[in-house]
């Protein structure tokens, strides 16, 4: 299984758990913290950014939603499990864009192991135009400012307060 974040500059990070690992809430976490959060802080230099995910177990747990309320401070903010619409992927660049590109390319050639599959994956995350990848990014984020301010009145103050978009 492999983790990939998208940034607004057009970077990509991606992440390959281990074949025994099984995703959990402690597991995402410890990504989290000790790979995901650093690159996020090197990549936006201080910039505001905002990290989303999906509605996993593993992302909308309490110990995970705890953590990012306390480390994900400004400039860096992060939506909560109750900001975000379910089934929504053309709201999430990874989901809108990432995945699809990167099946068709990598399943454009025989693997034999995979090992295999991992290189080429990580080749093709290294080799995307950041220019294709911000174009991804906004399409996803012109999305945002259409959906998210209808869910306004379902959220806390602390939500409101905390998410890039006035809603």
């Amino acid at each position: 299984m492999v983790l990939a974040v998208i940034s607004s500059t057009g970077e990509v990070f991606y992440h390959f758990f281990q074949p025994q690992e099984k995703v959990n809430k402690d597991l995402y976490l410890r990504d989290i913290k000790d790979k995901v959060k650093p690159w996020m802080d090197d990549v936006a230099a201080g910039a505001s950014c905002v990290f989303q995910r999906n509605g996993t177990p593993a992302h909308t747990s309490n110990i995970v939603q705890n953590w990012m309320a306390k480390n994900f401070v400004p400039p860096t903010k992060f939506w909560s499990k109750n900001l975000w619409p379910p089934s929504s992927p053309d709201l999430n660049p990874c989901d809108y864009y990432l995945w699809g590109v990167l099946a068709r390319r990598i399943n454009s050639d025989r693997h034999s192991n995979v090992d295999s599959v991992k290189k080429s994956i990580a080749e093709h995350c290294i080799s995307l135009p950041a220019d294709v990848v911000k174009r991804a990014y906004e399409s996803c984020r012109s999305g945002w400012s259409k959906t998210l301010p209808t869910r306004a009145h379902a959220l806390s103050s602390t939500c409101r307060e905390s998410c890039p978009f006035r809603l």
